[in-house]
């Protein structure tokens, strides 16, 4: 995009050629990931006979080796290019996909997470950093809620999707399909996918060994966190937002399925609409977050996230899960894309690739910490305390709802930093951006 134009369509954005195949390539990806999600932790607990602590392991097993991988990977996408690493990376989800119908044992399920984990980490942040190579600054916002809205309407529709299947064909069908439309988005993008990075530096690649490269970006990553404090406290507020919304991650489904007495079905339907609900409301996210600043809609999005989910406390049956939740997770999703978008802000494009590394290493480390949490908290109430399910839960709700109040004041402590790095501050002075 050109940086003198001021004007912006979303739909014209779209169709840039590189963002059309992004979207495409890993919206089918989504959709086919978003199907498996639900049923993982359903398919542990009710066929594996998994406890909530090793559910939550599971869980931390994707987020390890997605800490493991995106930093180092997003560094070398600043020397080697975007293209080679997301392709490959949709090839590994294609791969995993199709694993997951031969797990007959926890340990195979958490191997496959892990697996899985190291792909994911290799895909987001340099699909993030390509968006961001082709991307006007003064756009950012909108730009980045766009992107996470296409990218979000294949997550959601795919617990929907995946539920429809598992109805009816079972649930190997639902990891077979999955696997399917991974890979013909590893098609899609190998094929079509134009490179971001013009200028590729790799006359060392034989000097230096995969490892010692590895460990080379590692340090790099955090070199980031040290050089940009804007990145860091981002990078903070991220870890603590995420922690507080992962400790139900993997324990919803159980709730609705073992609680509620709901069927994969409900899962999907449930879990859809608090997707539509939250890509509408990153829609028009994006859109003020351009107009008053990014770091506005953080705060009132996380704002917004605390002062709703005591509103767990009220569900009672699956009726009231039809409604409560759907909103929760609705207003979970306001908060994400500003984030996001702040970190393109806060770092410039010669090290980005680097920057949404440490970015998503700090941030990912919520889920090592908050879904294993969780499940401490629902297995020491339930064996210490002779709580019930129902019980255990409740417990859940209450201790996220505080780690939400943590989060806004956080965030209210770094808003100058967010604040001096927001690009519509500098377009409103009339200055370039500081990069």
């Amino acid at each position: 995009m050109s940086e003198e134009r001021t004007s912006f369509s979303r739909w014209t954005f779209l169709k840039n050629p590189v963002i059309s195949v992004l979207v495409f390539s890993n919206g089918i990806t989504m959709l086919g990931f978003g199907q498996i999600l639900p049923i993982i932790p359903i398919l542990m607990y009710d066929y594996l006979h998994a406890s909530e602590i090793e559910i939550g392991l599971t869980i931390s097993s994707f987020a390890i080796t997605r800490i493991l991988s995106q930093g180092p990977i997003g560094a070398l996408s600043d020397k080697y290019g975007r293209k080679p690493f997301i392709t490959l990376s949709l090839l590994g989800y294609s791969v995993v996909s199709f694993l997951y119908i031969f797990a007959s044992q926890t340990w195979h399920i958490l191997t496959i997470r892990a697996i899985q984990g190291f792909f994911s980490g290799a895909l987001w942040p340099v699909s993030d950093a390509m968006v961001m190579d082709i991307c006007d600054p003064k756009h950012r916002g909108k730009v980045i809620s766009t992107i996470q809205i296409a990218y979000n309407a294949g997550w959601f529709a795919g617990p929907f999707l995946g539920g429809v299947i598992a109805d009816l064909y079972g649930i190997s069908a639902t990891f077979g399909f999955s696997a399917g439309l991974s890979f013909v988005a590893f098609i899609t993008a190998l094929l079509f996918l134009k490179e971001t990075v013009k200028e590729k530096n790799v006359s060392s690649v034989k000097e230096v060994s995969i490892i010692k490269g590895f460990e080379k970006n590692f340090e790099k990553s955090f070199q980031a966190l040290r050089k940009f404090p804007a990145l860091k406290h981002l990078a903070l507020s991220a870890f603590v937002l995420q922690t507080s919304l992962s400790l139900l991650q993997g324990y919803t489904p159980i709730f609705i399925s073992d609680v509620l007495n709901g069927t994969e079905l409900d899962i999907g339907i449930i879990i859809g609409a608090g997707g539509v609900l939250g890509l509408i409301a990153q829609f028009f996210a994006g859109s003020l977050g351009d107009r008053y600043g990014k770091w506005i809609i953080l705060e009132v999005g996380v704002f917004i996230a605390a002062l709703i989910s005591p509103a767990l406390l009220l569900i009672q049956n699956l009726l009231q899960a039809y409604i409560i939740l759907p909103i929760m997770m609705c207003c979970n999703m306001i908060s994400s894309p500003m984030l996001t978008a702040l970190v393109g802000d806060a770092v410039p494009s010669d090290e980005r690739g680097a920057g949404y590394g440490a970015y998503g290493i700090v941030r990912d480390f919520s889920l090592i910490i908050g879904s294993p949490l969780g499940g401490v908290v629902l297995e020491l109430s339930r064996n210490f305390l002779k709580t019930s399910l129902m019980q255990s839960l409740r417990l859940l709700f209450v201790f996220r709802s505080i780690m939400l109040f943590l989060t806004l004041s956080i965030t209210l402590y770094y808003m100058k930093s967010f604040k001096e790095v927001d690009t519509i501050i500098w377009a409103r002075s009339k200055l370039p951006p500081p990069e």
